[in-house]
């Protein structure tokens, strides 16, 4: 019997070590599909591989391949214009039907993949590490990990990853592991866990900067296998990625997540958007998750509010026959401004838990005015090329939080604008120029600082001197300040700053005529509020 142990660890050991890096197929989903090897970076442009947009590396797990892969790229097909996917297929090392023979095999794979972002970089293919956002399901989040762990141990010139989806992270022996040798929060600059079968398949153990427990983290809606909710996390997150945001609600920790669910605590429920690389303020702790086949949970009642209001003398202003083109860092900001500009009948709300949350549109059969239309594109030159197929004159709105003025999304979006308009002025050389800019704040700040005090900050710190963008000019028509939107406590007081935001709007365009233009600094701005 103990002879027959032997053999059989020497047995498991082989099979560990017979899997090495050159059986790691990277499946490039591009213009030109191809699977190359990890030493096979300089290839990348011969698929068709933009290195301006980010990249989503995608790993699956124990006994699993090419169809989850394939599964990502079918449901991700409408993102191709935004991001570059790249499937990691270790299915020559994940298909042993040992278990721990699989987990001994996840660092490998890590390191293949790790050289792989590494060389790409060295080489300007892949030419910034915050646009690398490595997703993993399983075993292969914690591959996922290992990424990190390769990236940062770099030499000469370590890298940060970005960006860490942890899909159900496998909890089986690897999950008690200590830091080193699974995924762990200091892997990435951000890393987002999705928890569907926690204490069985997956980790029940908060280990992200933000872990979500979707429907409590242990069993999924229509799922009666622990396998079934294990494989809920990446099927409802291939429906979630970059739509508009998530409910979730916050709690203190993971005895108040079991206890309440949605937990009771002072800003619930908040929205998270699963962006394809994560910018600006970071949602980070512990929060309960009621995907859509759960809501009933919660009371919800659907309501209309008008906002065709905007009346004078008994007529209603007529405002010039502007294209009105929508940028915004924040999708649900922009979500609102569009519908309440363009739907001249109603913008819907839901109410949860006796607060009353924007969720429109949701009527299939709503549109917006063929004169609205969003931008969501950031770069200068894809920016200038959009505006450029449109019919003018434009009037270029910037729908944003307060907060996202400190975001990188936002200046992207204000530089973007600005070269665009001095290309319009140099090709006008000086005449008059019909586009306007204008800056519209949505909100207050999530983090309950006054939006004054968010200028003020600003401004000292253009005082003390910030990164040259930030220092761009606009066209400004005006900026106008909802105090409250989403989460407000009576319908009436959301629907008065509802017309309140579409009259002065619309008034703005009536008012304003180009020749009056102020060219305006930031700094000049925040003086004259």
């Amino acid at each position: 019997m103990k002879s027959l142990l032997i053999v059989l660890l020497c047995y498991y050991a082989n099979q560990a070590a017979g899997f090495d890096e050159s059986d790691i197929v990277f499946c490039i989903f591009a213009q030109q599909p191809r699977n190359i090897s990890y030493k096979d970076f300089n290839l990348l442009p011969e698929t068709g591989f933009n290195k301006k947009l980010p990249t989503i590396f995608v790993i699956h797990g124990f006994q699993s391949g090419y169809a989850l892969l394939e599964s990502f790229r079918q449901d991700w097909s409408g993102l191709a214009t935004k991001m570059n996917l790249i499937g990691i297929d270790w299915s020559k090392g994940s298909s042993t039907w040992n278990y721990n023979t699989a987990v001994s095999r996840t660092p490998t794979v890590g390191s293949a993949v790790g050289q792989f972002i590494m060389s790409s970089i060295r080489n300007n293919l892949i030419p910034d590490p915050r646009i690398i956002h490595v997703v993993g399901h399983s075993l292969g989040a914690h591959i996922a990990g290992f990424v990190g762990k390769y990236m940062a141990a770099s030499i000469p010139f370590p890298a940060t990853l970005e960006h860490i989806t942890a899909l159900d992270p496998a909890g089986p022996f690897i999950g008690s592991y200590d830091c080193s040798r699974r995924l762990c929060v200091t892997d990435a600059a951000f890393v987002e866990t999705l928890h569907t079968n926690g204490g069985a398949l997956g980790m029940w153990e908060a280990i992200g900067s933000l872990d979500m427990y979707l429907n409590g983290g242990i069993s999924q809606p229509g799922c009666w296998l622990p396998t079934c909710s294990h494989s809920f996390s990446h099927e409802w997150y291939r429906r979630v990625l970059d739509k508009t945001g998530t409910f979730v609600w916050l709690c203190n920790d993971l005895q108040q997540l079991k206890r309440e669910k949605y937990c009771k605590v002072d800003g619930n429920p908040r929205t998270h958007h699963f962006d394809i690389i994560q910018q600006g303020k970071k949602d980070t702790g512990i929060v309960y998750v009621a995907t859509d086949s759960l809501r009933d949970n919660v009371t919800s009642t659907t309501i209309d509010i008008g906002t065709k209001i905007m009346e004078n003398g008994g007529s209603k202003k007529q405002a010039p026959n502007y294209t009105n083109v929508v940028f915004g860092a924040n999708p649900d900001n922009v979500e609102l401004f569009i519908s309440l500009l363009s739907d001249d009948g109603h913008l819907v709300v839901e109410r949860h838990n006796d607060k009353v949350i924007v969720v429109n549109p949701t009527n299939p059969a709503w549109k917006p005015d063929s004169k609205y239309i969003v931008c969501n594109e950031t770069e200068p030159e894809r920016v200038a090329s959009f505006l450029r197929d449109l019919q003018e004159p434009l009037r270029l709105v910037v729908a944003f939080d307060a907060t996202d003025m400190f975001s990188d999304p936002f200046w992207k979006i204000v530089i973007s604008i600005d070269k665009y308009l001095d290309s319009v002025r140099s090709a006008t050389e000086g005449q008059e120029i019909p586009n306007r800019h204008q800056l519209t704040a949505l909100h207050i700040p999530h983090d309950g600082i006054p939006l004054r005090e968010h200028c003020d900050l600003l401004e000292r710190a253009i005082d003390h001197g910030l990164y040259p963008h930030h220092l761009a000019f606009f066209d400004l028509y005006g900026i106008h300040v909802i105090t409250k939107t989403g989460v407000v406590s009576e319908i009436p007081e959301l629907e008065q700053e509802l017309v309140d935001i579409k009259n002065a709007l619309d008034g703005y365009s009536v008012k304003h005529s180009t020749a009056d233009t102020p060219k305006t600094t930031l700094k000049e701005m925040f003086e004259e509020k």
